[in-house]
């Protein structure tokens, strides 16, 4: 049996965006393996299930032991743990998820408005509003609409330097590109 490695942690915590079958050959051989943490760049496996919206992995990781995090809870609209996380420490709000990724983002990602405002009414309305980008990747015309109504940020870009304007428009969403033209 090979020796768990930070090498292989981190390719692990790559596999964690959406390489599930890889993810799930990792915790066969080595099930500790779940809490893996790479700090060179701010990423948990959790992190980047977390962070791309990747639901049945951070699922997956979570029903065999990983430790959750307020950022993946948040993303899968987990409201009464994220509130009891942010209650237990209010600064996880301002440190974000993996790579420093708010957690207004992951909000936004979880597609569930009721967490939106959660997070929201817990201060992070700047973070919210900077999170358009997360509305349009997940083509979420109703969170579109309630982060325009609500002041969203229209010139965020994403970390290509793309507007949400420009990804609407590049993924055919026309409907969502047409809300962004108007705001």
């Amino acid at each position: 049996m090979s020796e768990l490695t930070q090498e292989i942690r981190n390719q692990f915590i790559v596999n964690c965006h959406m390489n599930f079958e890889g993810v799930k050959e990792a915790i066969a051989q080595f099930p500790e393996i779940v809490n893996s943490y790479n700090p060179e760049i701010f990423e948990s496996a959790l992190g980047a299930a977390g962070h791309v919206g990747n639901r049945p992995i951070a699922l997956y990781l979570l029903a065999h032991g990983a430790d959750l995090e307020l950022a993946a809870a948040v993303m899968l609209g987990m409201k009464e743990e994220a509130r009891e996380l942010i209650a237990a420490d209010p600064s996880l709000l301002k440190k974000g998820g993996a790579h420093h990724i708010s957690i207004g983002y992951h909000a936004v990602l979880s597609g569930d408005q009721e967490m939106v405002e959660l997070i929201w009414n817990a201060g992070e309305q700047e973070a919210v509003q900077k999170s358009l980008v997360a509305a349009v990747n997940t083509a979420d015309l109703n969170m579109v609409q309630w982060l325009l109504e609500n002041a969203a940020d229209t010139n965020v870009t994403n970390f290509q330097g793309k507007t949400p304007l420009e990804l609407a428009q590049e993924r055919g969403l026309s409907e969502i590109a047409a809300l962004l033209q108007i705001s």
